[in-house]
């Protein structure tokens, strides 16, 4: 690969040697700038794929630990409810229930059931709307990104024309072909770094809102179902006490 030409190399192009040397040095130099560059763009589109990799990458592995911590958990939680019932079960068995009261206790677990079930269907639910908005975000930047880039490539292509026409030109002429030259490449990477972070920015705050949707609807889950429990319980003890 061709290193960078330093800025310096283009402003130092004289007419102190003949018009036919200096010419050829000059074609010299364009060959290298413009091998350089596509260089350049080919190690950039490199690095943004990469980058799209690694983040596909980042997100896979934080949903599969998502999703093995919440599997993880829900089991630990029914093996608890399980100790917890055979727990209550031995204690029942000395206090020997009526009827009604053993259909108390079929009716507080069969609530506990429903309401568990219930609650990990939204947790299941909200999780899925926020990996839809996640996708959508994600959706939404790659384009600007790419149409920036592709702008980007697009300008420089266009600057460089202008500028490979220059060796035919005078000294001064050539001196403000390279000024111009950087004029163009600077200012289209500028607008790439603006078009960039305009999307992230927008990424950052769709992501944002999507983690307090999420966040809200678990907690509204958990509150829910602690509600009914709280509920199914007083009813239990009460005819617990009949």
């Amino acid at each position: 690969m061709v290193a960078a030409a330093p800025l310096t190399v283009l402003a130092a192009e004289t007419t102190t040697t003949t018009p036919s040397v200096n010419s050829t040095a000059c074609q010299y130099r364009t060959e290298e700038k413009v091998l350089n560059l596509q260089n350049r763009a080919a190690e950039q589109a490199l690095r943004l794929s990469h980058a799209r990799e690694e983040k596909d990458l980042r997100i896979q592995h934080s949903e599969t630990e998502w999703s093995a911590k919440l599997a993880k958990n829900r089991a630990a939680q029914e093996a608890r409810r399980e100790k917890t019932r055979s727990e209550q079960d031995l204690r029942l068995q000395k206090r020997h229930l009526t009827d009604a009261q053993k259909q108390a206790v079929t009716t507080f677990r069969a609530a506990v059931d429903t309401a568990t079930k219930t609650r990990q269907s939204a947790i299941d639910a909200s999780a899925q709307t926020f990996r839809s908005a996640q996708d959508a975000a994600l959706s939404a930047r790659r384009p600007v990104v790419d149409a920036a880039n592709a702008t980007r490539k697009t300008s420089i292509e266009s600057a460089l024309a202008t500028w490979k026409t220059r060796c035919t030109g005078t000294k001064e002429q050539r001196e403000q072909s390279n000024k111009d030259f950087r004029a163009a490449v600077k200012a289209a990477n500028e607008a790439y770094k603006v078009s960039v972070e305009s999307a992230e920015t927008q990424f950052k705050t769709a992501m944002q809102s999507a983690r307090t949707t999420r966040s809200t609807a678990d907690t509204q889950a958990k509150q829910t179902y602690q509600t009914t429990v709280n509920a199914a319980r007083e009813v239990l003890k009460a005819a617990l006490k009949a």
